[in-house]
């Protein structure tokens, strides 16, 4: 009998979240990937640190076609400036591991959570967590 609710267990485990509530076929819910493509992700905060004000102008903006932009600010000579955009390459596997490729560096983040106002990343390496929203600054 043990067996058997462990089994029922995992099977409710497993199929429960295919299970939908909208039952008219109405497939609107956004993939990983379209959340993921649809405009510029700034920087909100990051775990340990914070970002300034400044910092928080910085964004990425993950293209369709597997490039991402990078545009970092710094407020080092007394006024907010981008120190320039950079266009990196990047992919997305098991809709939960971002690899990103600039030259011979490469980053490699898992989404934590994602919303179409919210991207939670956590480093691979080193365990920092970043957080973006939608609102520049």
């Amino acid at each position: 009998m043990k067996i058997l609710k462990t089994i029922c267990f995992a099977c409710l485990i497993i199929f429960a979240p295919s299970c939908s509530n909208d039952d008219n076929g109405d497939s609107s819910e956004k993939t990983t990937r379209e959340l993921l493509t649809t405009g510029k992700w700034y920087q909100e905060s990051k775990s340990p640190g914070n970002f300034t004000d400044c910092e928080k102008n910085g964004y990425v903006e993950f293209m369709d076609n597997g490039d991402a932009i990078l545009d970092i600010y710094d407020d080092n000579s007394g006024t907010c400036e981008s120190l320039g955009a950079i266009i990196a390459e990047y992919t997305l596997s098991n809709n939960i591991k971002i690899t990103i490729t600039f030259g011979a560096d490469v980053t490699e983040v898992n989404i934590e959570e994602i919303s179409d106002d919210e991207l939670v990343l956590k480093n691979v390496n080193d365990g920092e967590i970043i957080r973006f929203d939608r609102t520049p600054g």
